[in-house]
């Protein structure tokens, strides 16, 4: 089963969308498990409206974000408990058997893939 790691937090709709997309798209795909990464309390409230059966969804708490105003790069360096930066830890964590999903800044996600993987390694 593969593992879908989707920063919550991204876009502008925020973590409402993401997870109803979540719920959706587990709905339609049964080889699928979500690991939905933000603040755990409001992912929780979320799925009580939009629900994913608990062997297909996992919750990583992060409370920190990105914010579009913010220095990414710096952002991304000195605050590695943002849902991005957890999000892509558990990428390399899990090699080849996931993927990341997030609306979140570009420049974020290109700096934070930078830090996660300049060591060369999966």
């Amino acid at each position: 089963m593969k593992k879908i790691v989707f920063d919550v937090m991204g876009g502008d709709a925020g973590p409402s969308a993401a997870v109803a997309a979540a719920s959706q798209f587990v709905q339609r795909h049964t080889d699928v498990t979500f690991v939905l990464v933000g603040p755990q309390n409001i992912i929780t409230n979320l799925l009580s409206r939009h629900p994913i059966p608990s062997p297909r969804c996992q919750i990583v708490d992060a409370r920190e974000t990105v914010a579009p105003t913010m220095n990414h790069s710096m952002k991304i360096r000195h605050a590695g408990e943002t849902s991005m930066m957890k999000a892509l830890r558990l990428i390399k964590d899990y090699h080849d058997d996931a993927f990341m999903l997030t609306a979140g800044p570009t420049g974020g996600l290109v700096a934070g893939t930078v830090c996660t993987f300049a060591d060369g390694r999966k």
